[in-house]
């Protein structure tokens, strides 16, 4: 009970201390890593749905390095290969996501 209580004011601290985009800021358009900060506190909540709905590439992202770390210290055999394919495909899924986005907000 009490490790839930600390549990969810952290996630209202980091809900509260969100850092601001400065390409939003200044270009006032988003920027393709835009939602990923609310995507992960929603993927902490347990809204898998809202997360990827927020931001696609959180889970892969999250996958990758773990995977990767997992890589370092077993080595496995196709290891190098599949973080490569990994963030290739990760890359395009949020490059495709972005321009999605900028065509939906009309403005490309």
């Amino acid at each position: 009970m009490y490790t839930a209580s600390i549990y969810f004011s952290a996630l209202n601290w980091l809900q509260h201390h969100m850092l601001t985009c400065l390409f939003r800021k200044i270009f006032h358009i988003d920027c393709p890593g835009c939602g990923f900060q609310r995507s992960v506190l929603e993927l902490l909540r347990g809204n898998f749905s809202l997360s990827f709905h927020l931001y696609p590439a959180t889970v892969p992202i999250f996958f990758l390095m773990g995977f990767t770390g997992l890589h370092l210290m077993l080595n496995f055999r196709n290891g190098a290969l599949i973080i490569k394919y990994g963030y290739l495909l990760t890359g395009a899924l949020i490059l495709v996501t972005y321009i999605l986005k900028l065509i939906s907000q009309h403005l490309l």
